[in-house]
């Protein structure tokens, strides 16, 4: 909704909260969410509650990101209503707008332009809550292909779902609480439908295969010191003890499950980790010494406080680098994640290949990465073969 349209409507409703409003920096779109009745916050778990908000707040942002978007740009005869039914036809426009007013958007009644942004926000929330579900959600569409690439000259940040790479900016940003999980919900079609063959997700949700398990998103217990040191026994065709990759990658999970901050404590946060943690490295890096020294007296491969100090190490590179990520700080979340790197290499020296602790760092650096590129490519207006390039050279420089 404009910021003009609310502040007349909440004038004669509530002049009390209109007075406080009116001394706050409203953005031009305001995003307003209904809240849930009373039986259903009593009756619903509030996991599924936040991942609700989660999934209306983006479709929000995207409504408030194409609209500004269209202002700035002054391109509605690309990216407006009359584009829309070039693209997917007369019938699928008005199928839409009735599929959107009984799912309660009383916006895609007002004009074709309120239409057209209510279906975009609409089909960009399913292709990332529900990937598949699009093509039968709005089954007179025809190609969903061309949509995707309709969607994408618009400039809207649409990584493909499901490719294993990072989430979209606005959807990152948006998620409540880590307890969430990922955004993908992967429905059971019968695979005799014909709605939405056309679209590429669908048969990317088909390979893909069930959606992950509830445990994946549960957040893992605190660090503590092992009781007993790892073994080093070491599995067929796997150079590295498997006691300590999970170890590392617990460590590095807990790292990324650290509560989110908002406002201008996180900003100190963020200045403190980066000032502090060359300090809380050298500080852990002399206890580990002194403990390797006392295991090689002992004939131990490694000491248990060695190991700890280790882990706890990757647990606050992991940490700092997810609160950068947070606040748009991809620099210093590449470096933070390029230390994990290096003390994940402290502790296990020979590089070997298939590696999960690897795999795990090397994934969150190409998101971070491709999203230090898009932030990057938004703000110098640069194409996108040109962004790929940028996150490619990025890639290679934190490597």
């Amino acid at each position: 909704m404009a910021r003009r349209i609310f502040l007349e409507h909440l004038e004669p409703e509530n002049p009390e909260a209109l007075s406080v409003i009116e001394g706050l920096r409203l953005p031009d779109w305001i995003i307003l969410l209904p809240m849930p009745a009373a039986p259903v916050l009593r009756s619903t778990p509030e996991r599924t509650l936040l991942r609700d908000y989660w999934g209306r707040r983006f479709e929000g942002e995207i409504a408030r990101a194409w609209q500004m978007a269209r202002d700035d740009n002054q391109d509605l005869a690309d990216f407006g209503p009359v584009a829309l039914e070039t693209s997917i036809g007369r019938g699928a426009v008005d199928e839409a707008r009735e599929i959107l007013i009984q799912g309660g958007i009383s916006g895609a009644a007002e004009g074709p332009s309120e239409l057209c942004r209510a279906f975009v926000a609409r089909v960009v929330r399913l292709r990332y809550f529900a990937p598949g579900a699009r093509g039968c959600y709005f089954p007179a569409v025809g190609d969903w292909a061309a949509v995707d690439r309709w969607l994408e000259a618009s400039g809207l940040d649409l990584p493909a779902p499901l490719s294993g790479s990072r989430l979209p900016l606005a959807l990152e940003r948006g998620r409540p609480t880590i307890t969430c999980g990922a955004p993908p919900v992967l429905l059971p079609f019968p695979p005799t439908l014909p709605f939405g063959r056309s679209d590429p997700d669908q048969h990317a949700a088909t390979a893909f295969g069930p959606a992950p398990a509830m445990s994946d998103f549960q957040v893992p217990a605190s660090t503590t010191p092992p009781k007993e040191t790892p073994t080093v026994s070491e599995e067929a065709g796997d150079g590295i003890p498997s006691e300590i990759q999970a170890l590392c990658l617990q460590a590095l999970r807990r790292g990324a499950f650290v509560r989110r901050s908002v406002g201008p404590l996180s900003r100190i946060r963020e200045s403190l980790d980066v000032v502090t943690f060359p300090l809380i490295r050298g500080l852990l890096q002399s206890w580990v010494s002194v403990s390797d020294a006392v295991g090689a007296i002992l004939r131990l491969s490694i000491s248990k406080w060695g190991l700890w100090t280790r882990l706890t190490q990757l647990q606050y590179a992991s940490a700092a680098a997810q609160r950068a990520e947070w606040n748009s700080r991809f620099a210093t979340a590449l470096g933070h994640l390029s230390n994990a790197r290096r003390c994940y290499r402290r502790l296990v020296t020979e590089r070997l290949p298939n590696d999960p602790v690897d795999r795990t760092l090397d994934q969150r650096q190409r998101a971070a990465a491709e999203s230090f590129a898009d932030f990057l490519a938004v703000n110098w207006r640069l194409s996108h073969a040109a962004t790929g390039d940028l996150s490619e050279l990025i890639r290679r420089l934190v490597a």
